[in-house]
């Protein structure tokens, strides 16, 4: 009989100090994606990969800096990119990212610039003095409590 009392409080203990893990996870995994409302983005470089018909194929390298004191993860995201108010397209970012604090992480996603939209950009960067870009759209990161999306909207 007291070898199944003790069975049963050490798997009570034990289920307790499991459950404890696992929220413990939980948190991190929040912080890391809540430090993406502070991260910084940056554009590097613009290829092109494919001329089509109605559109450009672009490989568009972005800097992302992590001014937080915890590790940022995003594990996608979906975005429009705008310059001078004038629409160029949507993106989208699959590759998971881990960016450690106070660094950078290049990040490389594909972008498909319309030659309308292209056009109307060309004439807004040769007359307008300002140039505005904005990147918007969603973070998604995945946690055991399900997907957390967080809306960004930059503008440099």
């Amino acid at each position: 009989m007291r070898s199944k009392i003790i069975a049963i409080v050490a798997g009570g203990i034990l289920i307790a100090v499991i459950i404890g893990i696992l929220l413990l996870n939980v948190v991190v995994e929040v912080e890391q994606r809540k430090a993406l409302e502070n991260i910084q983005i940056e554009f590097v470089d613009v290829a092109v990969k494919d001329i089509g018909f109605i559109d450009v194929g672009l490989e568009i390298s972005l800097d992302m800096y992590n001014p937080n004191d915890v590790v940022a993860t995003l594990d996608r995201s979906e975005f429009e990119l705008w310059f001078n108010d004038n629409y160029l397209g949507e993106g989208t970012i699959l590759q998971e990212t881990d960016i450690p604090p106070f660094a950078s992480r290049q990040v490389d996603t594909e972008f498909n610039l319309s030659y309308l939209e292209a056009g109307d950009t060309v004439i807004s960067a040769l007359t307008e003095e300002q140039h505005i870009w904005r990147i918007k759209g969603t973070a998604h990161y995945d946690s055991v409590l399900g997907t957390i999306d967080i809306p960004f909207d930059i503008i440099r």
